[in-house]
């Protein structure tokens, strides 16, 4: 990720639980951050296509996950856009 201002860091993890063409789940941490959360995203099979499932938990605190919630809201509109 690259802030307007500043420098760019990255999420980093380690896959807990790879089950294909059904769920990915890794812990995930920023570069510049000690904070480790789990991420899960789940595939779902629906009639026109894959429904797509991201929970991200373990927050230490509401802001944290609240920031994360939009930031994924924002990544789930631009690939709605480009599909």
């Amino acid at each position: 990720m690259k802030p307007a201002e500043g420098d760019a860091f990255y999420a980093h993890g380690v896959f807990k639980e790879i089950i294909p063409n059904e769920l990915i789940k890794s812990t995930w941490q920023w570069s510049n951050g000690d904070q480790e959360t789990l991420l899960t995203v789940k595939f779902n099979e629906v009639e026109d296509g894959t429904q797509l499932t991201v929970i991200h938990e373990l927050f230490q605190d509401e802001e944290q996950k609240n920031m994360h919630a939009d930031g994924w809201n924002s990544c789930m509109s631009r690939i709605e856009r480009i599909l």
